[in-house]
């Protein structure tokens, strides 16, 4: 007599294989999506950085908030806790500056444009050297470099580890 179809074993053995295979394949999908996103913020900062440094070779001055008296020199600005400053920073790099010309741009998938956002949906944070003296501070550490671009990272929390620089932060 011939049996049509697949006995319990059989279903049980395949079924089996294809836990073990999802259990294998899960992790690594999963993981290659966060790889993504700090592989993006780090282009970004980046970007955000070149754009600066390409705006003080061309004007000689940082694209900063100027305040009240729109004065040029002073201490260092961070758009840290400050989505105005912020702002400010990110329009004269899009274009609104003297010469009309963007020196950055707002990636295509994100809706608000008004703060540039890391993949997480945080604003990046910029430190600006407004003395020019080629220091800025970065957690009260003096770093040589002009403009500090960063991202809080996945967790949106700073000095926890995972933060995405522009710059290399010492030990």
């Amino acid at each position: 007599m011939k049996k049509n179809g697949f006995t319990l074993i059989e279903i049980l053995v395949v079924v089996v294989i294809l836990g073990i295979l999802m259990a294998i394949l899960v992790p690594v999908v999963g993981g290659a999506g966060k790889t993504a996103k700090k592989r993006r913020a780090q282009v970004e900062v980046n970007s955000i950085k070149t754009a600066v440094l390409q705006f003080v070779d061309e004007y000689r001055y940082m694209p900063w908030w100027q305040g009240e008296k729109g004065e040029k020199v002073g201490a260092d600005v961070s758009s840290k806790g400050s989505d105005e400053i912020h702002a400010r920073v990110m329009d004269i790099l899009l274009g609104n500056n003297v010469l009309k010309k963007a020196y950055l741009s707002f990636p295509e998938s994100q809706d608000d444009k008004e703060l540039f956002r890391d993949p997480w949906g945080n604003p990046y944070i910029l430190i600006l050297d407004r003395d020019l003296d080629g220091i800025a501070l970065y957690n009260g550490v003096k770093i040589r470099e002009r403009v500090l671009v960063y991202s809080p990272g996945p967790d949106g929390q700073e000095a926890t580890g995972d933060e995405i620089l522009s710059f290399v932060e010492p030990k």
